[in-house]
């Protein structure tokens, strides 16, 4: 399932809402994000082999805490996440997902270095039972700059995940899975 759309700033901004999905749809979705994450290591010259891929964390993003949970303490755009992608590891995005009862964040926009890459309004996935939604798979190769920025309408505790995937060089931080 392709979620392309782009707006006249030349970036994606079309979040699919997840309850307008079926299983196949995010199998796929996933499917095209472990395919990208395979195509960046071999484009780097890499084998994709030696890597491990596992679900994003919040610590591959920057927090400190292995969960999303923020503080927003100001309306307005806060930053959420900027680093620069470690040598033999690979991210790509492509979701997102609420789990505060009450969402602070209305629109999130994701960069690779100074560029955006992706706006996406969070209020289409709001109005559903369950407050995720879907889209194109972004993506950063070691050495880029990842930033995340959302917008705050309300101040106190909100829990944005970001959904997506790393490749990491298999024994930086995981054993390849293999025979026991």
């Amino acid at each position: 399932m392709s979620l392309v759309a782009t707006s006249g700033g030349g970036y994606t901004s079309y979040i699919v809402p997840f309850e307008e999905l079926t299983v196949d749809d995010v199998r796929k979705i996933r499917q095209e994000a472990l395919s990208a994450l395979t195509q960046m290591i071999r484009d780097n010259g890499k084998n994709p082999a030696d890597y491990v891929v596992r679900d994003l964390q919040a610590t591959d993003l920057g927090y400190s805490a292995p969960d999303f949970t923020t503080s927003v303490t100001a309306t307005g755009w806060q930053q959420l996440a900027s680093l620069t992608v470690p040598e033999n590891k690979f991210i790509v995005i492509f979701g997102f997902e609420e789990l505060s009862p009450e969402p602070k964040f209305t629109s999130i926009k994701l960069y690779n270095g100074a560029k955006p890459v992706a706006w996406y309004d969070l209020q289409k996935i709001y109005g559903y039972r369950t407050l995720a939604g879907y889209f194109e798979v972004q993506r950063w190769m070691p050495g880029q700059v990842l930033s995340i920025s959302a917008y705050a309408s309300a101040t106190g505790t909100d829990v944005p995940v970001i959904l997506g995937l790393v490749a990491e060089l298999s024994g930086q931080n995981i054993a390849r899975p293999g025979p026991s």
